[in-house]
């Protein structure tokens, strides 16, 4: 050991490596992050678009304040969401939130996503929630505000790739 200098990094990973701790521990960190953004970038190369998902090709739908709820919890990008999603939606004064896989219409504290859309695009025909959303970020009308880090929403809502289009 002498001559030899220990680095700060080399002592944490090597003790890492050997216990538990390796999943602590900054190399297995980077190492996620990493694979993560391989994830990310191979989805928007080869990702899916609106075509075939999201209620597409159905009749198209008049949405209102009472059938919302509804036709949120029927629509694919909110299925797809983790079970342990906490998103708020909302419809000018109107409030509907996503908790425990299931649309309320009251806010819940600690939303990770906050989607805003004015009032005016309820009571019109949408053939998909992916065509309105579409419709009010062309307009500039459709507000999207993360509120948790931006790593830790990729890598829980990594499965919703395929709906980038629809913003």
């Amino acid at each position: 050991m002498v001559g030899k200098k220990k680095g700060r990094f080399n002592k944490i990973d090597r003790r890492a490596v050997k216990g538990r701790n390796f999943f602590k521990s900054r190399t297995f960190i980077v190492l996620m992050v990493f694979l993560a953004a391989i994830v990310f970038v191979v989805g928007i190369q080869f990702g899916y678009t609106e075509e075939g998902i999201s209620n597409v090709g159905t009749d198209p739908v008049l949405l209102t304040p009472e059938n919302l709820p509804a036709y949120l919890s029927s629509n694919s990008i909110i299925k797809e969401m983790p079970s342990s999603a906490k998103l708020t939606i909302y419809f000018g004064d109107r409030v509907y939130s996503l908790k425990d896989e299931e649309i309320i219409l009251s806010e819940i504290p600690d939303p990770e996503i906050i989607i805003s859309i004015p009032e005016n695009y309820l009571n019109h025909e949408w053939t998909s929630f992916c065509s309105l959303a579409k419709t009010a970020s062309s307009n500039g009308d459709l507000q999207v505000n993360l509120i948790a880090s931006k790593t830790k929403l990729a890598l829980k809502y990594r499965n919703l790739i395929k709906y980038r289009d629809c913003l």
